[in-house]
Formats: C-alpha cells, sequence, structure tokens
C-alpha cells in the first residue's frame, strides 16, 4: 500500500495537491517565491514536459520505454519463477529463491536492463549524471552481492545511468519527458528487488 493510500484510509477528506496548486500559493510575494512559481509553471508542470503532454496519468514502464525493450524483461523475469502481474502491476522479486541459479538470473537479468538503457523509447544519451548513492558496502557485502555489484555496474557503465537513494537505491535512466529520471528497478533490502508498476 502506498503511503498516500495508508494515510487517506484514516482520513477521508485527504487530497493529494500538486506542484502547481502549491505554486498558486501566494505566500509572501517574495522574488524567491515568484522564481519558484514560474519554474513549476514553466518546468515542473508544463504540459510540454509532461509525456504526450497528459497530466495526472500515470505510466508503466512499458508506456514509459517501449514495449519492445521492456518485454525482454518481462519475458526473463517470468521464466524465472517471478510473478509479473498485469502491465502496471508492482513486481516483486525475492533473490533467495533463485539458490543456486543466482548468477544465470543475475546475467538475464543484466542484458534485458541493459536492452531498455541502450534502446528504450525516450532515453536522453545526452544527459550526464552521478550517483546519488553511498551506502554500496550494505549490498556488495550481503550473500546477494553479485546481483548488486551488477546493478552497480550498469550504472558505471553509462553516463546517463545512475543509482540514487539513501537506505535502498534505484537504478535510473535519464529520459527525455522526465526531467528525475526513470527508475528501473529498486533494491528491497539486500535481499529483494522492486519494479514500481506505475510512475
Amino acid at each position: 500500500m502506498k503511503i498516500y493510500d495508508k494515510f487517506k484510509s484514516n482520513f477521508d477528506s485527504a487530497k493529494h495537491v500538486s506542484w502547481l496548486q502549491v505554486a498558486e500559493i501566494d505566500w509572501d510575494r517574495n522574488p524567491l517565491w515568484e522564481q519558484h512559481r514560474e519554474f513549476v509553471r514553466s518546468h515542473i508542470s508544463s504540459k510540454e514536459n509532461l509525456p504526450s503532454g497528459e497530466l495526472n496519468q500515470k505510466k508503466s514502464l512499458p508506456d514509459i520505454l517501449g514495449e519492445i525493450p521492456t518485454r525482454r524483461l518481462w519475458d526473463i523475469l517470468e521464466a524465472n519463477g517471478v510473478e509479473v502481474g498485469e502491465p502496471g502491476d508492482d513486481i516483486d522479486i525475492d533473490l533467495a529463491q533463485f539458490g543456486s541459479e543466482l548468477s544465470s538470473f543475475t546475467s538475464e537479468l543484466r542484458e534485458a536492463l541493459r536492452v531498455i538503457i541502450e534502446k528504450g523509447d525516450g532515453i536522453n544519451t545526452g544527459a550526464r549524471r552521478t550517483d546519488k548513492f553511498d551506502s554500496h558496502h550494505r549490498f556488495t557485502n550481503s550473500p546477494f552481492r553479485e546481483v548488486h555489484a551488477s546493478l552497480f555496474n550498469l550504472a558505471k557503465e553509462y553516463d546517463y545511468v545512475w543509482l540514487r537513494g539513501e537506505a535502498n537505491y534505484g537504478l535510473m535512466v535519464a529520459h527525455k519527458n522526465h526531467p528525475s529520471g526513470v527508475s528501473l528497478i529498486t533494491s528491497v533490502g539486500a535481499d529483494g528487488l522492486h519494479i514500481r508498476g506505475k510512475r
């Protein structure tokens, strides 16, 4: 359950607030606030910077990066016994389930992600990003170190791919329609991975 859904279950009148709604607040009319409001209107929430000009419509990874590049990832997950559900469903991966097949799964996962990184729709290959994640040791010292090391290495291979997070990390790729990047896969502790269904 998402944090907002959990909150809303206790407060019936809870509402999502968008950046545009925040920008409409007339705080004190100081120049910095006015600059922020203009940035929200012209960049963060402008229709031109949103995928297909659609507001408030969440999309799945295949919607954002293309069905063909992401299909291989879904096929590999299914072939390895991971429940993928319908497009837009969250996918949870328990690394312990692979046992002695972990090396094989790691290799297949890396290659499927590489296809998305190199051939995904809208990938911004001209972007230059740096990692924003410093807790590698927690993952490289775990029993599933090879999976995490493989994902860390993908972030090093491409200028437009990076790691972001604090306790957990997300493998991010630069995208023309998503200025903050698109998360391909995230860690759930050292023994799990997660693919967010919609974003």
